[in-house]
């Protein structure tokens, strides 16, 4: 049987009406055919494949109950939300570690001006800019800030909704404010404004919720950032 009693109980009647249908059919071929022959059907052959009203009403109860149960909930919808913060950002990584290295050429010239104290470094350090490609492009520079702003919008996005997600007061009382809009976790949209800590859920424009500064704790400071991001970046080979 399925794990869920709505479910259940929608197979148990459904069955019952789907065997009498199944049984008149045959009843029904029978009397036809018998009748053709001269044969009498007796009383009570074909009629007990009768649909009473109680089971009518039991089905569509059944079925009501199954429109009513809550199968994809506020939780499952924050983990989904967080797996695809999680892609984007991949993608967002992917994407830096390209425009990263079209400014490689930006550390080079950075490490051979830092030696130019002679005249001799100097002049060296004159040959290289102008015979190499180390000119800075807008396309280049916008490439690079565009990654690090997608960047930050998804790990922020990822965050939250992992949060959320954990969060049985969010999650409870999302699903009963979606039930009040004869609604589910499925027609949801989300966003999440990390400047002011609020995360909205929206079913219609003027059907949401919102939870302002319920994540605050949870923030990380940019040395933080940094710190673990430096630990990362020495102990794996991460590409860029």
């Amino acid at each position: 049987m399925y794990a869920d009693p709505a479910i259940n109980n929608l197979v148990d009647v459904s069955s019952l009406i789907a065997g009498k249908v199944h049984n008149a059919r045959h009843a029904v071929a029978g009397a036809h055919h018998l009748a053709a022959q001269g044969t009498i059907v007796g009383v009570d052959t074909v009629t007990p494949h009768n649909i009473t009203m109680e089971e009518m009403t039991a089905y569509n109860d059944a079925l009501q109950g199954v429109r009513d149960a809550v199968y994809y909930n506020t939780q499952m919808f924050f983990e989904d939300k967080h797996d695809e913060a999680m892609d984007n950002l991949g993608d967002a990584v992917d994407m830096f570690a390209v425009a990263a290295q079209e400014l490689v050429k930006v550390e080079a010239v950075a490490e051979v001006a830092q030696e130019a104290d002679t005249v001799d470094e100097q002049l060296q350090l004159q040959e290289f800019i102008s015979e190499s490609d180390v000119e800075l492009t807008q396309q280049d520079v916008a490439a690079f800030n565009d990654s690090l702003e997608a960047i930050e919008t998804h790990a922020q996005e990822a965050a939250v909704f992992l949060s959320a997600a954990n969060d049985d007061f969010v999650t409870n009382h999302t699903d009963e404010v979606a039930q009040e809009f004869n609604s589910t976790a499925m027609n949801m949209q989300v966003s999440f404004n990390a400047v002011d800590d609020v995360l909205k859920l929206e079913w219609a424009s003027n059907q949401y919720v919102s939870y302002h500064g319920f994540f605050g704790h949870n923030y990380a400071e940019m040395a933080t950032v940094l710190g673990v991001g430096q630990e990362i970046y020495e102990e794996q080979d991460l590409g860029y």
